[in-house]
């Protein structure tokens, strides 16, 4: 084999051209990029052994001066780690490639039951519509929902009996393996990393460690609370196997209504007959705050709005301070009038 062309140098080439050409291939024939390819887990092969001469000065100048022959006296040297080059390249990204360059199992184990004994449960995410009322004052609610929760025959093992260890991976929940000349290593596939097994699974839960529940609660309705906002309870999602639960998050909406919202303005519309549009008049109108008088001025117009201060959404979250009620009029024409009133209203029309 010749070193240079495994690399695709000429000969002679320097350090940071061996480097740069090792980077390259090694990237292209890496086993894991080329799983079951025996061509490339041959050739990966080849380019390290090839940059474990010629990134090795002493090696590399035995071997530009002797061929093979000059670098046999030197083989018992300690070869550069490939994990080097990778750190190299990639900075913190390379630990993606840690559990394949590093046998470091011990510390990673520490690390892998440390990051379970810190695992999280799910979210839940609900809806709840509440009215313009639990908007502007404030309400609590009882909301129902399904929550996954540790199992408490087993308590969330998921087994009858106490967990055996893995014989696959003797309990440390990874399995390591040589491929070349490098130590491997993985998640063990048996246990899914936890080093443990089930032989017996819990008759409750079925071996999953937790069970579904239909939970109720009371919610806490801030008063400015506005439609697409989202409520969030610590605490209150699934536990499902974690080590603490997760969070219920509720999003908010309103019932149905004839009311519409602008900014901090609530408006409705009603109709005003061409009559009482133009002498003017007082009627009841359905407020969030219920029915209200309300005055409408003499010669008032389609489309205008009367407005009833302080009777809107609050201004803000937890705020006392409030927008408007809009009423928008949609002025009415008279259509089947009497004889006595058209002939009043002939009259009218030809005094105005």
């Amino acid at each position: 084999m010749e070193y240079y062309s495994s690399l695709g140098l000429n000969k002679g080439a320097s350090a940071s051209e061996v480097k740069k050409a090792y980077r390259k291939k090694a990237m292209k024939f890496h086993p894991d990029k080329n799983p079951g390819n025996k061509q490339a887990e041959a050739k990966f092969k080849e380019i390290n052994e090839a940059y474990e001469v010629l990134s090795d000065p002493q090696k590399k100048a035995a071997y530009d001066k002797f061929g093979v022959a000059g670098i046999n006296n030197n083989s018992q040297q300690r070869p550069p780690n490939p994990h080097d080059i990778f750190e190299e390249m990639f900075g913190g990204f390379s630990g993606q490639f840690d559990s394949f360059f590093r046998g470091n199992s011990r510390n990673q184990r520490h690390q892998h039951q440390h990051h379970q004994t810190q695992r999280k449960g799910t979210d839940i995410h609900i809806g709840l519509s509440i009215s313009f009322s639990d908007c502007i004052h404030g309400a609590e609610k009882s909301i129902t929902y399904n929550l996954k929760n540790r199992c408490e025959p087993c308590q969330g093992t998921g087994s009858e009996e106490p967990l055996e260890t893995c014989p696959q991976c003797h309990g440390t929940g990874q399995i390591s393996f040589a491929r070349g000349f490098m130590n491997l290593t993985s998640t063990c596939n048996v246990c899914n990393g936890t080093g443990k097994i089930i032989k017996v699974p819990c008759r409750f839960c079925k071996g999953l460690g937790f069970a579904h529940k239909r939970t109720n609660s009371i919610l806490n309705i801030p008063k400015g609370i506005r439609p697409g906002q989202r409520l969030k309870v610590d605490g209150a999602g699934n536990l499902d196997g974690s080590s603490s639960p997760g969070d219920l998050y509720v999003d908010i909406k309103f019932d149905k209504s004839n009311f519409e919202i602008k900014d901090n303005d609530i408006i409705t519309k009603t109709e005003v007959d061409c009559v009482n549009a133009i002498l003017g008049c007082s009627m009841l109108i359905d407020t969030v705050d219920g029915e209200k008088l309300v005055k409408f001025p003499a010669g008032i117009q389609d489309g205008n709005k009367v407005r009833i201060p302080g009777e809107g959404l609050p201004i803000g979250l937890g705020s006392n301070s409030r927008g408007n009620f809009l009423i928008e009029v949609k002025v009415k024409v008279l259509k089947n009038i009497t004889t006595e009133v058209r002939e009043l209203l002939e009259k009218v029309r030809e005094n105005i």
